[in-house]
């Protein structure tokens, strides 16, 4: 188990300005004010309170910095056992590969769909993945595309992180 991955984002972005953009929108949704929680009505009439930037976000931009996870992903009740991570981390390995159904998918194919869903179940589930995959990627502009979550996603399945250092 690893806990960075260093090099990544030499790998995902065709170059420096690439990058800078990268790490742009990422600040310019921050100082938008995106990542403040508001309330929304819930189903029993009550409210919630919600965020549009989640953990997830935050590890999603932790890992493509190469940025050590035993140091910025930790919890200070409990810094061994971090579920706030396991949980992003599980959501993320969930999500990412959306991104190869989708861009299969918009190429013609649909084998990494289910062979009993009609093709209108699959153009659903495929815009289903599309809006999950699209609010993933919400905070980093337009500076993450299809193919460099894919990169990413073979990058990820390659190695188990974690943030604990053995």
């Amino acid at each position: 188990m690893v806990t960075s991955l260093p090099n990544l984002k030499f790998e995902l972005f065709a170059d420096k300005e690439h990058y800078k953009a990268f790490r742009q929108a990422w600040k310019d949704y921050i100082n938008a004010g995106n990542h403040k929680p508001y309330y929304e009505e819930d189903a029993y009439g009550g409210k919630v309170k919600v965020s549009r930037l989640t953990a997830v976000h935050h590890l999603l931009y932790y890992i493509i910095l190469g940025k050590d996870l035993s140091v910025v992903f930790k919890s200070p009740n409990n810094p061994d056992r971090d579920p706030a991570f396991r949980a992003a981390y599980a959501d993320l390995k969930w999500v990412l590969p959306m991104v190869k159904s989708i861009a299969a998918y918009d190429k013609g194919d649909e084998s990494s769909f289910p062979k009993y869903l009609s093709k209108e179940r699959v153009a659903m589930q495929a815009d289903a993945y599309r809006a999950r995959v699209n609010r993933l990627i919400e905070p980093f502009g337009d500076t993450l595309d299809c193919d460099t979550l894919i990169k990413l996603c073979d990058k990820i399945g390659e190695v188990q992180l974690t943030n604990t250092v053995s």
